[in-house]
C-alpha cells in the first residue's frame, strides 16, 4: 500500500487546529487553562464519575486455572441409586455442567489468567480446582470444592450449599440464569480472596514451578535436578538458565498445549448448550418434588402438606382409613412415595420423554464425544479421534514426537 501525502489537506488541517488556539489566546485577556492535557486518542483522562472501583482491580500475578470435570459421586452399587435419589446419567451431565459453571465464575472474578475446563488434573496449570457433587435435586445443591496449586499444596477444602427459591422460575429477570449459580459464585469469590492474600513472590514461584513441572514431563533427565517430589509435594530446588534451549523450546510447546485446551473448553461449552434445555426442564420439574419431599419429612410441616397429599394420591389412603390412627409417619411415607412417582413422571409426557432421553444419551459418559480433530503443527497434519480425553492424550503424544521430546510420565500430584 502506498501512502500519498496531500500538502493542501495538511495545510487545511493545521489551519483548523490553529484557529481555536489563536482565538483563545486573544480572547479578552482570558486566563490560560491549567487543566491536565487530554489524551489525543482514546478515552478521556479526566476522572469519570462512573469510574468507581478501578483502584481495587487486581494487578498482581495471574495464575492459570483448570477445573476438571466434577466427581459425579455416583454410588458403586446400582441398588443404591433410588435410595439415594441418584440418576447416573444426570449426575454425569451435571459433572460437566458444574465444571463449566465454576470455570465461568472463576473467570468472572477477573483475577486469574486462563481458566479452562479439562477432563482431569493430568494437564499443565498453576492452580487446580476440583469439585464433587454432594447433592442436587432441583431445589438443593451442595458441592465440595478443593483447591491445590501446582506444587501440590492445598489452598482450601470447603462445602457450598444453595436452596433455590420458588420465585426463581417466576422472575423474568432470572430467565436464563442457572438457579444453582450462587453456590459456584461464592466458591469462586473465596478462591479469589485466597489468591489476593498470596505474596507476589509466592505466586511468581508457583508459575516457575509450573514451568519446570511441564518441562520435566517432557524431558525428565534434563530438569530432574531442579525439582524434588516429597509426599506428593513438588519443591523447586533450583532454576535452569533463562535461555536454556530446552526450556525455551518446551515453553513454545506449552503455548500450543494451552491452545488445544482452549479447544477442549469449547467442546465442554457446546456440551452445556446441548444439554441446557433438557437439564433446565428437569430442574424446574424436580424442584416442586424435592420441596414436597423435604416438607413431608419434617414433623413441623406435616399438617401443612395435607393439600399437597391430594396431588400425590396419599389423601386417598387417609380417607379410606377406618380409624384416626393414621400416623404422621404413615402420611409422610405416602407423600414421599408420591414424590418419587412424580419424579419418575418426568418422562411420562411427550416433552418430558424427549428431555429424559436426551439426558440419558448425553450423560452416558463423563468423557464427552467430540468430532475428530485435524490440526496442523510444524507443517505436519495430525488427526485426533475419540472422546475429548482420548484426543488430549493423543495430542500430548504427538507433541513429544513432533518436538522430539522424551516420552516420560508427568509428575503426578
Amino acid at each position: 500500500m502506498t501512502l500519498t501525502v496531500n500538502k493542501n489537506r495538511i495545510f487545511g488541517l493545521l489551519l483548523v487546529l490553529t484557529i481555536p488556539i489563536y482565538l483563545t489566546a486573544c480572547g479578552g485577556g482570558a486566563a490560560v487553562s491549567t487543566t491536565a492535557a487530554k489524551a489525543p486518542f482514546g478515552i478521556s483522562l479526566d476522572e469519570s464519575p462512573d469510574g468507581q472501583g478501578w483502584k481495587d482491580q487486581y494487578s498482581g500475578v495471574r495464575l492459570d486455572v483448570v477445573v476438571p470435570v466434577f466427581d459425579p459421586n455416583i454410588p458403586a452399587d446400582p441398588d443404591d441409586y433410588d435410595k439415594l435419589g441418584v440418576w447416573p446419567e444426570l449426575r454425569r451431565t451435571e459433572a460437566v455442567r458444574f465444571a463449566v459453571t465454576m470455570t465461568n465464575e472463576l473467570q468472572n472474578t477477573g483475577v486469574f489468567g486462563h481458566v479452562r475446563t479439562t477432563p482431569d488434573t493430568a494437564v499443565s496449570s498453576d492452580l487446580y480446582v476440583q469439585g464433587k457433587i454432594v447433592e442436587s435435586n432441583g431445589e438443593d445443591v451442595e458441592i465440595s470444592v478443593q483447591v491445590h496449586d501446582t506444587s501440590g499444596k492445598r489452598w482450601m477444602k470447603r462445602t457450598y450449599k444453595h436452596r433455590v427459591k420458588e420465585y426463581h422460575w417466576q422472575n423474568i429477570r432470572k430467565a436464563g440464569v442457572d438457579p444453582y449459580q450462587p453456590a459456584f459464585k461464592k466458591a469462586a469469590e473465596d478462591i479469589a480472596k485466597l489468591l489476593k492474600k498470596k505474596s507476589p513472590e509466592e505466586l511468581t514461584q508457583l508459575r516457575l514451578i509450573s514451568d519446570i513441572v511441564f518441562v520435566s514431563a517432557f524431558s525428565h533427565d534434563a530438569f530432574a535436578e531442579h525439582i524434588e517430589v516429597k509426599n506428593k509435594r513438588v519443591n523447586l530446588v533450583s532454576l535452569p538458565a533463562v535461555d536454556d534451549p530446552m526450556l525455551v523450546r518446551t515453553r513454545a510447546v506449552r503455548v500450543l498445549d494451552g491452545m488445544f485446551m482452549d479447544r477442549m473448553q469449547n467442546n465442554y461449552v457446546q456440551f452445556v448448550d446441548k444439554t441446557n434445555s433438557s437439564y433446565v426442564a428437569w430442574q424446574e420439574h424436580s424442584m416442586s418434588s424435592a420441596k414436597a419431599e423435604r416438607e413431608a419429612k419434617s414433623k413441623a410441616t406435616m399438617q401443612a402438606i395435607g393439600a399437597a397429599l391430594l396431588l400425590f394420591g396419599a389423601a386417598a389412603a387417609a380417607d379410606n382409613s377406618s380409624s384416626d390412627t393414621v400416623t404422621n409417619a404413615a402420611i409422610a411415607g405416602a407423600a414421599i412415595g408420591g414424590v418419587m412417582l412424580m419424579q419418575k413422571s418426568f418422562a411420562s409426557s411427550k416433552e418430558g420423554k424427549y428431555h429424559r432421553d436426551n439426558l440419558m444419551e448425553l450423560g452416558g459418559s463423563l468423557n464427552i464425544d467430540v468430532a475428530p480433530s485435524v490440526i496442523e503443527v510444524e507443517e505436519q497434519e495430525i488427526t485426533l479421534q475419540g472422546d475429548v480425553k482420548s484426543q488430549y492424550r493423543l495430542w500430548q503424544k504427538y507433541l513429544r514426537e513432533i518436538y522430539q521430546l522424551e516420552d516420560t510420565p508427568a509428575v503426578q500430584l
